[in-house]
């Protein structure tokens, strides 16, 4: 019997590939945007997209919550958030107010755009149930049948249509679009078009079978061996499949045919500044709002949550304690401390930006009181209360001279602004009275003298004791040395007393001593003051004072220059330029 052969069928030629459709990276872009939002569906639940369009949202979304779905929703944003969305629904309401009157004031203008229909062509595409227009004075009318959703799925839906648009043209102010647009990692999609359409290329053919002489069609599935071994280039361009012409359509610029909107674009800077000070409100400001009970309320006491830093380390350091010590919980409730931990140089620190200033405690009420009835009451010396107290023996008479004037106006019956001053007393650190134990600042600081100020290197003997003293004449024979010029000199020489190894009797004694001296070297100055007042006398003509003072002739000296002489304090001319004076020494002394 003849072997039969069915007739090898015509082989085709190969047809040439379909060409790659071309796409622009615009569309790329809006495919990458598009498949971030099919991963991330929460982008539509974020509560800053209301900010977005606030009206939208009311019409889509919040119109159909519930009042527990409304709370929950306000205490999600916070304080700061529920004000910043009402003060941008507020805002658009006025741009539609503006919208309308623009619109009133040029009837022609609105009737030629009542009369073009949705579907002409115009710089600026009609969306569906995207546009909504409210009355004359910005408030809401209502809603057609056909344009209001009914349900809550259904307005839901219209949001995320609406936010998609603005995802899609970047108008996003607070999204980070480089993150996908400069990512290849969200071209998936476009990998799996062009696997698709490589197979779709492989036409069919004849193969033989492999020992059994039989040929059979291969088709693009059976080489799907082949397709792992030379796999298309990864990098094609491409649309989505299912959404090209909707992609397609996206891409070309779009605007609402609102008459009101978000934030325009040339203002996403400040949006975005507004935003971050309601945030700030949020934590810090909100921990700003009223001071704190006795403690000062300064930003640098704060970290960027709003919390109380020493709080924190407080409660750090407990844990490490309890933790080290292996302590069981108590089972107890626990009960809020009122008392804060006491406050460090890190929180007296109003400006952050500049940590060397630091907040200087003050004077307390109670202090200051003390001081003055010290001085006033008890007799003490400036110095004396200044030692005792450590303040300042200028700050002390300061607080003696204004608690006069404050108990003159007292007694008088002038009001004070005790509420004034017992609130700034209340944000600012203060010195109470501890008696015994009081230290407000350092008292026996050098003051810095104006002959000072220069820079002098002196040679001298390295045999030489060079002192203080000598430093002192060295910048000016007037000067008095360190020891001297500060303040409250007797405290050194206690601490030398001390150094010495003297008992408490002998330094008593010496300090006594001193006081003594001290008093007499006073109590003489001061009488030579009075007899050279007692000896000018005085003309008091109610405008002017006149002063007559008697003076002897015999006081200028042999030759009328001498220092107690009439007009030396003014003066007196020199010859050294003139003829016949003789210049060199004519005796030695």
């Amino acid at each position: 019997m003849p072997l039969m052969h069915s007739p090898e069928p015509p082989m085709q030629e190969p047809s040439s590939p379909s060409p790659v459709p071309a796409i622009s990276p615009q569309i790329r872009i809006k495919n990458r945007r598009i498949l971030y939002l099919e991963r991330n569906p929460s982008y539509f639940t974020q509560p800053d997209l209301e900010l977005l369009d606030p009206l939208l949202y009311d019409r889509c979304v919040r119109r159909f919550q519930t009042p527990t779905e409304r709370e929950a929703d306000g205490r999600a944003k916070g304080y700061s958030g529920v004000l910043e969305a009402d003060l941008y629904r507020s805002e658009a309401k006025l741009a539609a107010v503006h919208k309308s009157l623009a619109q009133a004031s040029s009837p022609s203008t609105s009737s030629s755009q009542d009369l073009q229909e949705p579907w002409s062509s115009s710089s600026e595409p009609h969306l569906p149930f995207v546009g909504h227009a409210g009355g004359k004075d910005g408030e809401e009318l209502p809603e057609e049948e056909v344009d209001s959703p009914r349900t809550k799925e259904e307005g839901f839906e219209r949001w995320k249509f609406e936010m998609t648009i603005r995802f899609l043209k970047g108008e996003d102010p607070d999204f980070d679009y480089r993150a996908i647009d400069e990512t290849e990692e969200w071209d998936v999609i476009e990998r799996k078009e062009e696997e698709e359409r490589w197979f779709e290329d492989e036409e069919p053919s004849w193969v033989e079978g492999e020992g059994t002489g039989k040929r059979f069609i291969a088709t693009p599935v059976a080489k799907l061996r082949l397709a792992f071994e030379m796999p298309p280039p990864l990098r094609c361009p491409s649309a989505f499949p299912s959404a090209s012409s909707c992609a397609r359509h996206l891409c070309k610029k779009q605007q609402s045919s609102r008459h009101f909107s978000s934030t325009p674009r040339h203002q996403q800077r400040t949006t975005r500044a507004r935003r971050g000070l309601f945030r700030w409100l949020g934590t810090q400001g909100e921990a700003l709002r009223n001071p704190l009970p006795g403690s000062t309320n300064y930003l640098g006491a704060y970290n960027a949550q709003g919390e109380l830093r020493r709080v924190l380390d407080a409660a750090r350091g407990q844990k490490n304690v309890d933790e080290g010590a292996n302590s069981v919980a108590s089972t107890s409730p626990k009960t809020d401390n009122p008392s804060l931990p006491p406050e460090s140089l890190r929180d007296r620190v109003p400006f952050p930006l500049n940590r060397n200033f630091v907040s200087q405690p003050v004077l307390s009420e109670e202090l200051r009181e003390e001081i003055w009835r010290s001085i006033m009451r008890q007799g003490k010396s400036v110095r004396e209360v200044s030692v005792e107290m450590r303040v300042e023996m200028s700050r002390v008479g300061a607080v003696v001279r204004l608690k006069e004037v404050e108990k003159q106006w007292k007694s008088i019956g002038k009001p004070l602004a005790k509420k004034y001053s017992h609130a700034v007393m209340s944000m600012l650190p203060q010195t109470p009275y501890d008696p015994g134990n009081v230290e407000h600042e350092s008292i026996n600081d050098l003051p810095v003298h104006a002959s000072t100020g220069q820079q002098i290197f002196h040679p001298t003997s390295e045999s030489r004791q060079f002192t203080r003293a000598d430093a002192a004449k060295v910048f000016n024979e007037r000067l008095l040395p360190a020891d001297d010029r500060i303040p409250h000199p007797e405290l050194v020489l206690q601490h030398r007393d001390l150094l010495e190894g003297l008992t408490d009797a002998e330094r008593e004694e010496k300090a006594r001593a001193r006081e003594e001296a001290t008093e007499w070297k006073r109590k003489r100055e001061a009488d030579i003051k009075a007899k050279k007042e007692a000896a000018v006398k005085k003309v008091d003509t109610g405008r002017w004072e006149f002063r007559f003072t008697d003076v002897n002739v015999d006081d200028a000296g042999k030759d009328g220059r001498g220092p107690n002489g009439v007009g030396w304090r003014y003066g007196a001319p020199h010859y050294d330029r003139a003829r016949g004076q003789v210049k060199i020494p004519q005796s030695v002394e």
